[in-house]
């Protein structure tokens, strides 16, 4: 308690001191800079962006429709990455800080930010659903990278991100249990739920990842195919190479977790790499056992990210034919924590202190 020497009145002791105490308060929590706004969304619904019932055929009008309701969680995912790793030449984000970031995130947990996934009827919306589960995993990666770069997480971060995390563990559950396929979105749901273990040792989470792993190990075909993305149609190599980032990012967050990589772990997920990477070289034998024209080639700069940066010591010799090399700033993604060189190192760096 602070004391005022030759303060005789009570009264006038106790309001001094709780006038000093709040002006501390206020000197701690006061942020130095002007952070910028970042309304917290409180619903996430999008249009289906396929026109087919295989996913392969994309409705170009429901993907841009997707792309400018997902505008506002995209770019806060940007400008909080951003603000931890640095400013990629384009940003257009002013104030950034990892004092902003780390109290704008705050506010998002406080204000239980994406609650809902409701459509403009009034009805569940699947696709928001999916784009949620991998806007919490944008989340988990950025509270990961804060916490490594030395941020005292805000009191409702950690509880809003198992929320989002735990909700989406008991829909693959439930999916999973009445006979229904999972594919690269329930891959996805792993990597997320083991990041919430490695930022949290959250029981449930860590459980998750590890029957997500098992389910990837028994639906590998010897081949190396999966026969959930050989469903994909013109897009069965799009969605293996998505499945095979989804687990190369889980199999490094369970090596940061302590947990072993068996001989058969290996040789599985290195039989899907090879199978991706046969195929970007001979896309027509793919389309063959799909039964289709052509397939679809990867996406660009986003379906190497992952495998450089998390998968190089699993790629084949066709990767560097056929594939494509990626430097600088081509590693910044936003669900993916930003630059994912850096999302690895502090991946290292947490299962390394979590250790300790």
């Amino acid at each position: 308690m602070f004391s005022f020497p030759g303060v005789g009145s009570s009264k006038l002791r106790l309001l001094l001191s709780v006038s000093v105490i709040g002006f501390a308060y206020a000197a701690v929590a006061q942020v130095p800079e002007s952070c910028p706004y970042f309304q917290p969304v409180s619903n996430v619904a999008a249009p289906a962006i396929y026109s087919d019932n295989r996913g392969s055929i994309v409705d170009a009008q429901a993907l841009a429709k997707r792309t400018a309701s997902g505008k506002p969680v995209n770019d806060f995912l940007s400008y909080l990455s951003f603000s931890i790793d640095g400013p990629p030449p384009w940003n257009k984000f002013t104030g950034l800080s990892l004092q902003c970031a780390n109290s704008l995130l705050e506010e998002w947990a406080k204000d239980d930010a994406m609650a809902t996934t409701v459509d403009d009827h009034g009805s569940f919306s699947s696709q928001g659903a999916i784009d949620r589960a991998g806007y919490t995993r944008g989340f988990v990666n950025i509270a990961i990278k804060l916490q490594t770069a030395g941020a005292k997480l805000g009191p409702h971060v950690i509880p809003w991100l198992k929320k989002r995390v735990e909700e989406r563990i008991q829909v693959d559950r439930a999916y999973i249990a009445h006979g229904q396929r999972g594919g690269n979105l329930l891959y996805e749901d792993g990597a997320t739920a083991a990041g919430l273990a490695l930022l949290t040792q959250d029981e449930n989470a860590f459980k998750f990842q590890g029957e997500v792993w098992a389910y990837f190990l028994q639906q590998i075909n010897p081949d190396g195919s999966l026969a959930s993305e050989l469903a994909r149609g013109k897009r069965a190599l799009v969605y293996h190479n998505r499945a095979l980032s989804m687990l190369m990012i889980l199999r490094a967050q369970r090596r940061a977790l302590g947990i072993p990589e068996k001989a058969v772990d290996h040789a599985k997920i290195k039989a899907l790499a090879d199978y991706v990477g046969h195929s970007m070289c001979f896309p027509d034998e793919l389309a063959t056992k799909v039964g289709v024209d052509r397939i679809e080639p990867m996406d660009g700069d986003y379906a190497f990210r992952a495998s450089e940066t998390f998968g190089s010591d699993l790629l084949n010799a066709d990767w560097q034919r056929c594939g494509r090399r990626l430097s600088g700033f081509a590693f910044i993604d936003a669900t993916g924590g930003g630059d994912m060189r850096k999302m690895h190192q502090a991946i290292i760096q947490l299962g390394t202190q979590s250790r300790r």
